[in-house]
């Protein structure tokens, strides 16, 4: 996969290219935003884990960036319609977060250290906090 600039500091797995290899968007869509933002939330993923590679980074991040592309297009993307008594089906429904489309799913299931599960949970995040005295100086 290429990347997308060789000289920045943190440089994204993937480019446009690579994201309309698996996604049937108009060429003039500008996909650097949820390239970027899929770069972000796959950084998040832990990279020295046992069972993550750059390779299964590079496809998470592929397919996260097509699920932001899709999941933002205005007109959803079509995957079953009926012609008798009128029934169409879109592959994005709102509030579903990564299972709202194919792509996200799929970034889900390719990583194994459940990172991305996790930020996709319904449940809020739990969080201590601990409160000390302060030592008079």
């Amino acid at each position: 996969m290429a990347l997308l600039s060789e000289d920045s500091a943190d440089p994204n797995r993937v480019d446009a290219d690579d994201v309309h290899e698996i996604v049937c968007l108009d060429s003039d869509v500008n996909l650097s935003l949820f390239i970027r933002t899929a770069h972000m939330l796959t950084n998040r993923i832990p990279a020295d884990a046992d069972c993550i590679n750059d390779e299964l980074l590079c496809f998470i991040e592929l397919y996260l960036a097509a699920h932001f592309a899709v999941a933002s297009n205005c007109n959803p993307m079509l995957v079953s319609e009926k012609a008798g008594d009128t029934e169409e089906k879109y592959m994005f429904k709102p509030g579903q977060n990564l299972a709202a489309t194919t792509y996200g799913q799929q970034a889900k299931v390719l990583d194994c250290t459940g990172t991305l599960d996790k930020l996709d949970s319904d449940k809020p995040l739990k969080s201590t906090f601990k409160v000390f005295p302060l030592k008079d100086c």
